[in-house]
């Protein structure tokens, strides 16, 4: 392809991994729920604000020359994010229940306004209890990415899931995924994705203490087949109490993406490895008063190097985050 097609290429997958990133985190490892029997309908509000550092957004690569597509940008950026959800809980019975909630989540940088995202997310997960310790759920969200104030895609995403959990072994959770994406910049990233993963929740000193263990599988099928890639990806998580009140939790994930026919520079089949390491602590500021729930004060430190065939996508980034977040 020539420089300026390659450049928009490079430009394009860059966005895409970044709204891959920020969209679904939340739902792709997200813990299922054991709830304690109840009744009643219930609203739930929650809203943060956090400010944001990169020593490098744009992903410049440790190995060969800077793509022509980020010559002259600033790697190291600051940045905002907020976020808010609204929940609806309502409960059928004792054993099905179903949670309604919207939540939107918008990050601003200071130079690089091309990675700024918003993201809105509508979703609901019904759960039916087998028995106080076990559950099935099935979640379902549709999720809408603007870039840069345009419309970049939207997903269709739906996990059930199975969880018991075992007096003394802790919670294990198996689920399935599948969503459907729709980019709306570029049809080559249309992708329907698969997957299934497990995880296991074991809890310690009178559950005030957590250690988790997951694996998880995906299989992208894309419109354009350089896009085509099976992940997997290893994490373990370990969640404690300090002091003071301050909570730390820690987490260390391996991803390896397998491309099933897109060539890296030396002609072999593009692999990617990526190490992520995360170190967060969080503390309770006020937990009660008036309408107000919580309102937690957080920091997060994340480390990610990104190994690969492809020289243009061989970097390490450190992320840092300072917020506040509120439940009412």
């Amino acid at each position: 392809m020539n420089a300026i097609k390659k450049t928009r290429f490079l430009k394009l997958m860059a966005v895409g991994v970044l709204v891959s990133v920020l969209a679904l985190p939340q739902v792709a490892f997200s813990a299922p729920e054991i709830k304690a029997s109840g009744g009643g309908k219930n609203w739930t509000f929650n809203v943060g604000v956090t400010a944001i550092r990169d020593d490098n957004l744009l992903g410049a690569p440790e190995r060969g020359p800077i793509p022509l597509s980020l010559q002259g940008k600033n790697f190291d950026d600051t940045g905002i994010r907020w976020n808010s959800n609204i929940g609806y809980n309502y409960k059928q019975s004792s054993k099905l229940s179903f949670k309604f909630d919207y939540d939107v989540n918008q990050t601003l940088y200071e130079e690089n306004s091309a990675r700024d995202i918003t993201t809105q997310m509508f979703g609901i997960n019904t759960e039916y209890k087998i028995s106080p310790l076990v559950n099935v759920q099935l979640m379902y969200k549709y999720i809408y990415n603007i870039v840069d104030g345009n419309d970049f895609s939207g997903i269709n995403y739906i996990r059930p899931s199975f969880n018991y959990m075992h007096r003394t072994f802790g919670m294990t959770a198996i689920h399935f995924l599948y969503s459907d994406t729709n980019n709306w910049i570029t049809s080559l990233r249309n992708t329907e994705t698969t997957g299934a993963g497990i995880a296991q929740y074991i809890f310690f000193s009178n559950y005030t203490r957590r250690l988790t263990i997951g694996y998880q599988y995906r299989d992208d099928d894309a419109k354009g087949k350089n896009f085509d890639r099976d992940t997997h990806a290893v994490n373990v998580g370990f969640k404690t109490p300090l002091f003071y009140g301050i909570n730390m939790t820690t987490d260390a994930r391996y991803t390896q993406k397998d491309y099933k026919t897109r060539l890296a520079i030396d002609t072999r089949l593009r692999e990617d490895n990526e190490q992520r390491y995360s170190l967060g602590l969080d503390k309770v500021l006020i937990a009660k008063m008036g309408y107000l729930q919580n309102l937690v004060l957080r920091g997060l430190y994340t480390h990610t190097y990104n190994r690969s065939t492809e020289d243009a996508v061989f970097a390490v980034n450190n992320h840092w985050e300072l917020g506040l977040s509120a439940a009412f």
